[in-house]
């Protein structure tokens, strides 16, 4: 994996936080996601799948959403990369 800057990282962040709450939204990342793998012949259940996955990795307090400062650097970067 290369190397990449928080800079970097929130900079993703904020791309991902359509409406800068500080937080990704499962809807927020459904936006994201679901196109990309629709791109690849991925079904959407197993697309569903995934986000909830990520979900539940990177929600690190339980309240469905993702927040930079409660997600490490190098989990959020797996998100993205």
């Amino acid at each position: 994996m290369a190397n990449i800057t928080e800079e970097q990282l929130q900079k993703e962040f904020r791309r991902l936080d359509k409406d800068d709450s500080k937080f990704i939204t499962v809807d927020e990342l459904r936006q994201y996601y679901l196109p990309m793998q629709e791109m690849l012949g991925i079904s959407n259940a197993l697309a569903e799948q995934e986000i909830l996955g990520f979900m539940k990795r990177f929600d690190d307090d339980g309240n469905r959403k993702i927040s930079f400062e409660g997600t490490k650097q190098t989990k959020f970067s797996q998100l993205i990369v």
